[in-house]
């Protein structure tokens, strides 16, 4: 009953401060309607973006992204 996606790669780019803080919102408008409540932030928001080198999918996406 469970599915789960292992991306590995390499580090392209990171970005932080008001451009993370812009997708956390743009994300939470998108799923909630709403900005981003500024009280469950407690750490600096990161956003890492990966070259995948290896991608593991194990459950319901195995058979789609051809998996184990």
């Amino acid at each position: 009953p469970y599915t789960y996606v292992e991306v590995r790669g390499v580090v392209e780019s990171t970005e932080t401060g008001p451009a993370a803080r812009a997708h956390i919102d743009e994300l939470s408008w998108r799923y909630h309607g709403r900005a981003y409540q500024e009280r469950i932030i407690t750490s600096e928001r990161v956003i890492v973006r990966i070259r995948p080198t290896r991608v593991i999918a194990h459950g319901a996406l195995s058979e789609v992204e051809g998996g184990d």
